[in-house]
């Protein structure tokens, strides 16, 4: 007979390594509202609006991929505070996608963005704010089945650079620029 000890410890070492092969969304952090320029740093934002709907915890990240690490930055929507930005390494980007996470940040669905000029890779420099659009989407569950959906992406950059500014005036020094009108950069 197996002791309580080794079966809780296998039982243990089980789920561990499940959640070690689980692929987990990260959230990015948002910046400070008092936040300062940093030089080593780019910012990319937007506005990342979601619906009222019941959601059990689900949520929608955009899913803004490095090209050189091979990393993946989530920028999670905010029913509360839509518009607003993220600190990323300097580098050559892309947005592919979004991403539906359940409530323990397990990524359940995930869908590439069609190739366009808004998907086009481009390159982050150090010290620049670089606008990604405004963003409409949902995250619900009915009881039975989650749903994870991105409604709308525009190109709101003039007003959505306003109200990033009024948020973030410690930022204003920075020149912002459109991802819709970077130029973009080769592999």
């Amino acid at each position: 007979m197996k002791s309580i000890t080794t079966i809780f410890l296998r039982t243990l070492l089980f789920c561990g390594t499940v959640a070690l092969l689980t692929g987990c969304a990260h959230q990015t952090p948002a910046i400070s509202p008092t936040a300062q320029p940093d030089r080593n740093a780019a910012v990319v934002f937007g506005r990342f609006s979601i619906g009222r709907e019941y959601n059990f915890g689900n949520r929608l990240a955009l899913w803004l991929q490095n090209l050189d690490a091979k990393k993946s930055v989530y920028i999670y929507f905010d029913l509360n505070r839509p518009v607003y930005g993220v600190e990323i390494k300097p580098g050559r980007y892309q947005l592919a996608g979004f991403v539906g996470v359940n409530n323990t940040r397990e990524i359940k669905g995930r869908v590439t963005f069609p190739a366009s000029r808004f998907t086009a890779p481009f390159t982050a420099s150090a010290g620049e704010q670089i606008y990604l659009g405004d963003f409409s989407g949902v995250a619900s569950y009915d009881g039975m089945m989650s749903q994870w959906r991105v409604n709308s992406v525009t190109n709101n950059f003039a007003n959505t650079a306003v109200e990033f500014r009024e948020q973030y005036r410690n930022l204003m020094v920075v020149p912002a620029v459109s991802v819709f009108e970077l130029p973009a950069s080769r592999p």
